[in-house]
């Protein structure tokens, strides 16, 4: 019986040891597989938010923008896999559908390969920004040099 008890009682200090060790996802950002970056992000300038989930993906406000997103050297760059049309989020395929139908629409043509290409680039244009984390704000410099902060949400 003693040896059942001392086992247990082991078996319970190991338990704690790990978990003050490895610690506990809390989703304040200390331990997000390595990238604190992971989490939701909210806008102190308004209504707007950012996802950022561990499996490298982002969202963006109401479903604006989906894709990946990587980060290093105080850069983050967000790749846009879906983007938001009338019907809802529609992927580069979809895309390329309704841009051939409003340009047959408009110009009464199919856009050439060219045109196409450059529209579709023009749609699903990375983002490439500078980004920091102090505490739970997010501070990203866009492309025209505009600072916007988000608090991370609780």
């Amino acid at each position: 019986m003693a040896r059942k008890r001392f086992g247990l009682g082991m078996l319970v200090m190991a338990l704690a040891f790990g978990m003050a060790v490895t610690g506990c996802d809390n989703n304040t950002g200390s331990i997000h597989d390595g990238n604190p970056i992971v989490g939701i992000w909210d806008y102190t300038g308004g209504e707007a938010w950012i996802e950022f989930t561990r499996g490298g993906a982002f969202r963006l406000s109401h479903d604006m923008f989906r894709g990946t997103f990587t980060t290093g050297g105080g850069t983050l760059i967000l790749r846009p896999t879906h983007v938001f049309s009338d019907g809802g989020l529609i992927d580069r395929d979809q895309a390329r559908l309704l841009l051939i139908a409003l340009h047959l629409e408009e110009y009464g043509r199919e856009p050439t390969t060219e045109e196409l290409n450059a529209m579709l680039e023009s749609v699903f244009e990375s983002f490439i920004w500078t980004y920091s984390i102090a505490g739970n704000i997010l501070t990203i410099i866009d492309h025209e040099d505009s600072t916007l902060l988000f608090a991370r949400r609780p």
